[in-house]
This record gives C-alpha cells, sequence and structure tokens, in this order.
C-alpha cells in the first residue's frame, strides 16, 4: 500500500493540533497547576487556580462594590482602593497569592522576606555603576568630578526593572523613558489646572 501525499499531509496536520492542543493545555491548566503546589510547598496560601480568568471575575466585583458604597472620613482606604487584596490578606496571611488569569501574583509583606528578595537587585545594580565610577576616577588618576544624579536615577529603575519584571534598566529603558515623559506631561496639566493669583 502505498503512502499518499493526502494521507502525510492529516498526518502532519494531526500532530500540529496535538502539538497545539497540548501547549494550550499546559499553558491554561498543568503548569498553573503545577505552580499554585510549589507556592503551597513553599508556606503560600491563596485561593485555588480557576480556569483561564483566575481571580479577575471576583476581583472586578469586589471593585465595583466597594466603589458603590459612600466612604467616610474616617474609614480605612485599603478596603475601598483594593478591597480583593484587603480580603486577601484577611483570609490568607501576609504571605499569599492570587491569579491574574494563569499566572500568580505573590504578595510579600514580612520585610525580611523583601529584603532578601531585594539586596541581590540592588547589589547587582550598584556593582554595574561602582565599576563605571572607579573607571572614571582611575582614569583621572584618582579624583574627578561626576554628576550622580543620572545615575541614581539609573540605579532606581534597574533595581525595580530586576525586582518587578526579571530584567535589567537597558532593556526596560524605553518604557521607563515613555512613563518619566507620560509624568512631565501630567504634572504639566496639572499645574495648568491649578490657579494661583499672582502665578504665571
Amino acid at each position: 500500500m502505498a503512502v499518499t501525499v493526502t494521507s502525510i499531509l492529516v498526518s502532519v496536520v494531526y500532530v500540529a493540533v496535538l502539538r497545539w492542543a497540548w501547549r494550550v493545555l499546559n499553558w491554561v491548566w498543568f503548569r498553573p497547576k503545577k505552580v499554585e503546589r510549589c507556592l503551597r510547598q513553599q508556606g503560600f496560601a491563596g485561593k485555588p487556580y480557576r480556569l483561564l480568568f483566575g481571580d479577575w471575575k471576583e476581583n472586578s466585583d469586589m471593585l465595583k462594590e466597594a466603589r458603590t458604597r459612600p466612604i467616610g472620613l474616617s474609614d480605612a482606604l485599603l478596603p475601598r482602593v483594593m478591597p480583593f487584596l484587603h480580603q486577601l490578606v484577611k483570609d490568607y496571611g501576609k504571605n499569599s497569592f492570587m491569579w491574574v488569569g494563569p499566572k500568580p501574583r505573590v504578595n510579600i509583606m514580612n520585610p525580611d522576606q523583601i529584603r532578601d528578595l531585594m539586596i541581590p537587585a540592588f547589589y547587582e545594580s550598584c556593582s554595574g555603576m561602582i565599576n563605571k565610577w572607579e573607571k572614571l576616577v582611575s582614569v583621572d588618576e584618582g579624583s574627578c568630578e561626576l554628576d550622580v544624579w543620572p545615575d541614581l536615577q539609573g540605579l532606581t529603575c534597574d533595581a525595580i526593572s530586576r525586582t518587578s519584571f526579571g530584567s535589567n534598566y537597558e532593556e526596560g529603558k524605553r518604557i521607563f523613558d515613555l512613563l518619566k515623559e507620560l509624568t512631565d506631561l501630567t504634572v504639566h496639566v496639572i499645574i495648568k489646572a491649578i490657579v494661583i493669583p499672582g502665578y504665571r
């Protein structure tokens, strides 16, 4: 029996569809359940993973409900601004996680654990800046005048990038530049909107 072109094409399409279905199933179910199991083994608590949307619906419902109620001057702001996170911390403690689609968002509120996360990022960020400064000082035979402000801004952005996004500042430079431009525009609009007599 000869193998026809049609049977080969059907086999290739069948394998491609099976591979695609496995990737989708892995992305939507198996990987989140594996991550959830690992987080629970590490001592984090949270709601169980729900297919595809995670905690989005409950989060948006709680936010809508919180915004419909009036707020008093002496009321706490956190239950109003971030009701889901507030409830999550009340129910599961300060080391908890929530689901944003098929990905968990880990909440760590213990200062010692935050320090353990931040110190390596700051060390890595600072070492590059200090090496650059040492090269400038050695070229100028021991002393030089140096504007540190741009480097300190870069240091802050680099540390935030490393801890939040897992990349360094150079990779996220465009995003930070756009955020800085957006901040400048917002401040400019606010300053124009505020009328101070005698101020131009």
